[in-house]
């Protein structure tokens, strides 16, 4: 996978992750959680790639929470990505309002903090958040969305990024789940799409 196709994968997971929500259960109690950060929680996607060369391609990529770490004082729980060719890894951590992380490129690492995600979506609620990446985030709507995995209720996002001083510039859009997490991440960046549909899951 070129390194393009990486980030834009490694950035669309952590955008999907912090700006959607899906409902699986209008009825559940306690707060939403929209991105289950339980060590072991799993989420196996298929993931579509088009490009405007013609060249499409379909793999299965497994995001599991694999363990926790410390950055800046902080414990930050670390999401590795895989597939049959690429494994890479991203940091999560659920601050007062937003999801939070950290991005590495290449074994090196490519921002500090960013907000990527209201913890409590509603639709229209935007935000924006500049480091090294430039982060602007609108939760657009609540759709019925069906994925391999099933059906669910979801608040959709789309984050706008600008990254490595304008050589990656990309639309996500996410789709999550309260209580289940990502269920589909689709990343634009000109006329090449990714798009991630959830298969199956596991989460505590």
């Amino acid at each position: 996978m070129s390194g393009k196709a990486k980030l834009s994968l490694i950035l669309g997971f952590i955008a999907l992750i912090l700006v959607c929500g899906c409902s699986k259960d209008d009825n559940s109690t306690g707060p939403p959680d929209y991105f289950p950060l339980t060590l072991g929680n799993s989420w196996t996607f298929e993931v579509t790639e088009k490009d405007t060369a013609g060249q499409d391609s379909v793999y299965t990529q497994i995001q599991t929470v694999d363990h926790t770490t410390t950055f800046d004082s902080e414990e930050w729980f670390v999401i590795v990505a895989t597939t049959d060719s690429d494994t890479d890894s991203t940091y999560y951590r659920k601050g007062e309002f937003f999801l939070e992380a950290i991005f590495f490129y290449q074994g090196s690492l490519l921002d500090d903090i960013i907000a990527v995600s209201p913890l409590e979506p509603s639709v229209g609620f935007s935000w924006g958040d500049t480091v090294n990446i430039e982060v602007n985030g609108v939760v657009e709507d609540s759709e019925e969305i069906t994925v391999p995995a099933g059906t669910f209720q979801c608040y959709r996002e789309r984050l706008q990024i600008s990254a490595l001083g304008g050589m990656i510039e990309m639309q996500i859009y996410n789709w999550l789940s309260d209580g289940v997490g990502p269920v589909r991440i689709m990343y634009v960046s000109g006329e090449d799409t990714t798009d991630m549909k959830m298969v199956s899951y596991s989460v505590q």
